[in-house]
């Protein structure tokens, strides 16, 4: 009778971490799409808190099953697919900065070479 109440505890055990970490997979989801609509959007992506995230969905990930870590398959290649647009937007944000600062830079330049006074000669 123990060895059957040992393992349905641990079958229960088992299906709270994969809830857990479907949990956490959505949040991770969550934030990475908050990040994203704020870099669309030309502000910045706040991904404090995706590494405390992404910490317990890998610990709930680990004591669960073999099998039940498949159901999560689905949400993770969502959340791959995610952070991949995430990153892209990022670059692409930092292109469109890099520009801006150059010709920043090049419009200071002219500046200072027409402000300066010019220097004639006795």
């Amino acid at each position: 009778m123990s060895d059957k109440n040992d393992s349905q505890a641990s079958a229960r055990s088992a299906e709270a971490s994969v809830e857990a970490a479907g949990r956490a997979l959505a949040r991770a989801i969550a934030q990475v799409g908050a990040a994203t609509e704020n870099v669309r959007n030309g502000g910045v992506a706040d991904l404090s808190t995706l590494d405390e995230t992404v910490r317990d969905l890998c610990a709930h990930a680990e004591n669960s099953v073999g099998s039940d870590r498949q159901a999560l398959r689905p949400q993770l290649m969502v959340l791959v697919s995610d952070l991949d647009a995430l990153a892209e937007r990022m670059k692409a944000q930092q292109s469109d900065i890099r520009k801006d600062l150059d010709k920043t830079g090049q419009r200071q330049r002219a500046t200072d070479a027409y402000s300066r006074p010019s220097r004639k000669k006795p």
